[in-house]
């Protein structure tokens, strides 16, 4: 039964009872006349009487109280139902008010990806709609777009790499795996020309805590490619070879080893880390973190422990090897 049909069963019997109620207070009123008669008739004293009085007068009270807030109640929930209903009706026009402002917002900022006579934007102005897409949280839609625009060159890398920075600063797990898996499949866009590259700003020397599972070995997978996209280590400034490092180093020391993919990134990012020691070892014997300078020997040692300590279901050997040959390229 619906709640209007239950509250409709109620009614009918709140004003049976009413009725009820009505016709026993009657009955008092009856009952007490014809005792005041019978009274009258039989010659019985006053304390008859007001014994008599006083109970008809605690009946009917009695009756009428009740009665009174039978009827209240049956008042006040009409007023409760319509004032629920009208409450219900204005969140849905709030609703479908906001969802249409969405919509429109939507479809303006997608407008500025073409112009009138059908013909793509200008590249300014088509960045310029990807990040305003992503300020209005609608980041899977500007992902899906980056991800058509990037590999076009329609996009650059350093606006790229903001977006998705953008979408791995956000509390959510789905636009942080589709940010990952984007990363991964470009980075052979993310070279640049002065032996550099760009890279994600929040996880530049940093393993961010927010990351989800899921999306951090595609993070880390990424590392790994772009690191082996040049031909070998010389081809890298040695700061990106130190930069890397260091956050082969935080990934190291940050993540947990609860679950499998935890396990393999820590694994990973610990031959990752092992293996740039040694192209660093080659010019120098310390390496400078952000808590201070390090001997090579020392953190090669834990590398080598974090990696040789963790038995993975899903072993990252194959990528940590294959990044061993080229580090002797």
């Amino acid at each position: 039964m619906s709640q209007r049909g239950r509250s409709k069963f109620m009614d009918g019997w709140g004003i049976l009872f009413i009725v009820l109620h009505l016709g026993l207070v009657g009955l008092a009123i009856y009952l007490l006349i014809w005792t005041l008669k019978l009274a009258e008739a039989s010659g019985s004293d006053s304390k008859f009487v007001a014994a008599c009085l006083a109970f008809a007068g605690v009946v009917s009270t009695t009756l009428v109280t009740a009665t009174a807030t039978t009827a209240a109640t049956l008042l006040k929930r009409p007023l409760e139902e319509r004032n629920m209903l009208l409450k219900e009706a204005t969140e849905a026009r709030e609703q479908y008010a906001e969802k249409r402002q969405d919509v429109d917002t939507v479809v303006r900022i997608v407008a500025l990806l073409g112009t009138d006579d059908g013909k793509d934007a200008g590249r300014s102005q088509q960045i310029a709609a990807l990040f305003a897409l992503a300020l209005h949280d609608k980041l899977p839609m500007a992902l899906c777009l980056l991800e058509n625009m990037w590999r076009d060159r329609m996009f650059s890398s350093y606006a790229a790499c903001w977006l998705l920075d953008r979408a791995f600063q956000k509390d959510d797990e789905d636009s942080q795996i589709q940010a990952a898996e984007v990363l991964l499949e470009h980075t052979d866009l993310l070279l640049t020309e002065d032996m550099t590259c760009q890279w994600v700003p929040s996880i530049d020397w940093d393993w961010p805590e927010n990351l989800t599972d899921k999306a951090k070995p595609k993070i880390v997978e990424a590392l790994f490619s772009v690191l082996m996209r040049r031909k070998g280590p010389e081809d890298w400034d040695p700061s990106v070879i130190v930069g890397f490092c260091i956050l082969a180093y935080e990934i190291m020391r940050k993540e947990g080893q609860e679950t499998t993919n935890q396990q393999w990134v820590r694994k990973a990012a610990a031959g990752l880390l092992r293996s740039l020691l040694e192209i660093l070892k080659r010019k120098s014997s310390v390496v400078s973190l952000p808590s201070g300078d390090r001997e090579i020997t020392e953190l090669t040692k834990l590398a080598e422990d974090v990696r040789d300590g963790l038995a993975t279901t899903l072993s990252p050997d194959g990528l940590i090897n294959k990044l061993e040959k080229w580090t002797k390229n």
